[in-house]
C-alpha cells in the first residue's frame, strides 16, 4: 500500500493514461478511414447517393459528403493514425498531440455543429479533453513555443503602419457587407423561399415552337439565391450549373448567361440547356412559362410545373 499510493500520485501515470487512451482510439478511427470503412454507405436504392437531397437527413448528408472521395477519406485516416502512433512513445508524444489537435477539434465541431449522434458527441468531447490534457502535462514546452512565437524580446518596427494596414484589411470586407456587395444571396419570385429552406424546382411539362408541340424531354430548372441558374436534363440527369441569371420582376424578363461558349438555347443530342433572354409568366401558384423569340421571330415556349421543395431537416 505504501508503494501504490505514491505511484497513484505520479503525474507520469495519468500522462500515460491520457496518451494511450487517445492514441488507441484515434488509431482505430484512422484504420477505419484508411480502409474506407468508416463512411461506408449502403449500396442500392436506400443508398444516400441514390436519394435526392431534400429526402436526406443532416446525418446522411454529412456521412455521404465525408465518404464521397476515397483519397480524402484515406488521408484523413493517415492524419489520425500516424500522430496516434507518436502518442505511444514518451519522446514523440508531444509532437503527436500537436498533430492530432486539428483533428480532435474538427471531430468535435463536426459532431456538435452538424448534430450527429449523442454517443459520438460525447466521444468527441472525450477526445478533445484527452488531447488538451496532454498539453497541460507538457505545459513547460507549450510556454516555450508561445514565447518563441511571440518573441517578446524582438524590437517591433513600423508598428503604426502595421496597425493601419490591419485596420484597413479588416474594415474592407465589413464595409462591403454593410453596402450589400456580398448581398447577391437574395431570393426572388423564381427562387422560392430559400430563407426557410423551401426553394422552387421547375419541371418541364410541355414545349412548343410557335404552335407546334415538341417531343417531351426531361428538364428540371433551379434558380439559386446567388443568382446562379442550374438544370438537370435528359443526358443521364447531368447537372448543368452554374450559370449566372438576372431577373427583372417589373418587366417579367429573365436572362440566363451562356457558359462554355454557349450562346443560345440549344436542343439535341438527347439534352439541351437554357441560355439567353426570356419573358416569363407565373400564372397561378404552380406554373412557370418561359418564352424566347429568335431572330426569325420564332416563338419558343416552355411550360414548367413548379414544386416547392421541402427538405427533411430531422436528424
Amino acid at each position: 500500500m505504501n508503494t501504490i499510493i505514491p505511484f497513484l500520485k505520479k503525474k507520469e501515470l495519468y500522462y500515460a493514461i491520457a496518451r494511450y487512451c487517445l492514441g488507441s482510439i484515434m488509431m482505430s478511427f484512422g484504420i477505419m478511414k484508411i480502409t474506407g470503412m468508416q463512411f461506408n454507405t449502403i449500396a442500392g436504392p436506400s443508398s444516400s447517393y441514390a436519394q435526392t437531397l431534400e429526402h436526406l437527413t443532416g446525418v446522411q448528408l454529412t456521412w455521404a459528403f465525408l465518404g464521397y472521395s476515397p483519397w480524402y477519406q484515406f488521408f484523413l485516416g493517415v492524419f489520425e493514425f500516424v500522430p496516434a502512433i507518436l502518442l505511444l512513445f514518451r519522446r514523440t508524444a508531444f509532437i503527436g498531440a500537436i498533430f492530432l489537435l486539428p483533428m480532435t477539434i474538427s471531430v468535435f465541431l463536426i459532431n456538435h455543429g452538424l448534430h450527429l449522434w449523442d454517443s459520438t458527441k460525447s466521444l468527441s468531447i472525450l477526445l478533445l479533453v484527452l488531447n488538451l490534457s496532454i498539453f497541460l502535462f507538457e505545459w513547460k514546452r507549450v510556454k516555450q513555443i508561445i514565447n518563441i512565437a511571440l518573441n517578446p524580446e524582438r524590437k517591433l518596427k513600423y508598428i503604426l503602419p502595421e496597425i493601419i494596414v490591419a485596420v484597413i484589411l479588416i474594415a474592407f470586407p465589413v464595409v462591403r457587407k454593410i453596402r450589400g456587395d456580398f448581398g447577391k444571396s437574395r431570393q426572388n419570385v423564381l427562387t422560392g423561399d430559400w430563407f426557410h429552406k423551401h426553394p422552387n424546382e421547375y419541371t418541364l411539362i410541355s414545349e412548343k415552337i410557335n404552335d407546334s408541340a415538341l417531343p417531351h424531354t426531361m428538364l428540371k430548372s433551379f434558380f439559386g439565391s446567388w443568382e446562379e441558374y442550374s438544370e438537370i436534363n435528359d443526358r443521364a440527369n447531368n447537372w448543368d450549373g452554374y450559370k449566372d441569371y438576372t431577373v427583372n420582376e417589373k418587366s417579367h424578363s429573365l436572362f440566363i448567361s451562356p457558359r462554355r461558349n454557349r450562346i443560345s438555347t440549344m436542343r439535341g443530342e438527347g439534352f439541351y440547356y437554357l441560355t439567353g433572354d426570356f419573358h416569363y409568366e407565373l400564372p397561378g401558384d404552380s406554373l412557370l412559362i418561359l418564352q424566347q423569340k429568335t431572330n426569325d421571330s420564332t416563338n419558343h415556349t416552355w411550360v414548367f410545373k413548379k414544386r416547392v421543395m421541402e427538405p427533411n431537416m430531422e436528424y
